[in-house]
């Protein structure tokens, strides 16, 4: 008897040491590749400063952290792959980049940053594409930047290409396709594109705040910039983006990302 258990424990002992080998196998290799795809872009700031953006993906932890001189942005919904960047008329970085979806299920979201007294302003966070399948249904959403226009924060203007269609057997009457053009305006004092600004003055519950790690119910009063893209609608709310549920719920859009 053992003998028995010696040599299970031996099984075991091994198992466990060959598990580890592979875990620290992979993590060594992924680190690699985060080292080597790891991103620095020279912007120049709204308050006219050449500034210095840079992207560091943990592709082992699944985290992206996007960094200036004195702010850093992390987002724990990163799904780790290659992020895809555009600089846009030298001040706003343009990032796109895959975040965790469920089954059948493949999403991305983008982030317009730009960087204002040595901070990083999320100028646009939102879901840039989504497709999936559930039953008979198949929903497809894409948003494309099309063009930055404008010369100033006074002036600026983004144009926003929008493509959302569902389509189901087993309820065609729900089928629809939408393709349209919006141009967003830009907010100066809070470094924002939006569509329209609206009223809010309620009680909300913020599904999950990724800073503290808990939901709360905090009172919204004021008047907010929104972005409408198809169906979807984001709210920037006290420096962040957020969209309802349900109509009686804040969540905050990237529920991952803190600062």
């Amino acid at each position: 008897m053992n003998q028995r258990i010696i040599i299970f424990l031996f099984f075991i002992s091994t198992l466990f040491r060959l598990t580890a080998t592979a875990q620290d196998f992979v993590k060594t290799e992924e680190d690699k590749d985060s080292k080597k795809d790891a991103k620095s872009f020279v912007v120049r700031s709204l308050d006219e400063k050449t500034q210095k953006i840079h992207i560091m993906p943990d592709y082992f932890r699944h985290i992206l952290r996007i960094s200036c001189l004195k702010d850093t942005i992390t987002d724990y919904d990163f799904w780790g792959v290659p992020v895809e960047t555009h600089l846009l008329n030298k001040q706003f970085l343009e990032i796109k980049y895959a975040v965790r979806g469920g089954s059948g299920i493949g999403a991305e979201d983008i982030m317009l940053l730009c960087v204002s007294n040595n901070k990083l302003c999320e100028s646009m966070h939102v879901q840039s594409f989504l497709t999936g399948e559930s039953g008979d249904e198949q929903e497809n959403f894409n948003i494309k930047i099309a063009a930055l226009k404008g010369v100033d924060r006074k002036t600026y203007k983004l144009v926003v290409n929008v493509h959302d269609a569902v389509n189901s057997k087993r309820d065609p009457a729900s089928n629809y396709k939408y393709n349209n053009q919006t141009i967003l305006s830009f907010d100066a004092s809070r470094n924002v594109f939006y569509s329209i600004k609206q009223d809010l003055y309620q009680s909300f519950i913020n599904v999950y705040d990724p800073k503290n790690r808990n939901t709360q119910k905090t009172s919204i009063g004021g008047n907010f910039p929104a972005i409408i893209l198809g169906k979807e609608t984001c709210y920037f709310i006290k420096g962040g983006w957020y969209q309802f549920a349900d109509n009686k719920e804040l969540y905050p859009y990237a529920a991952g990302t803190t600062k």
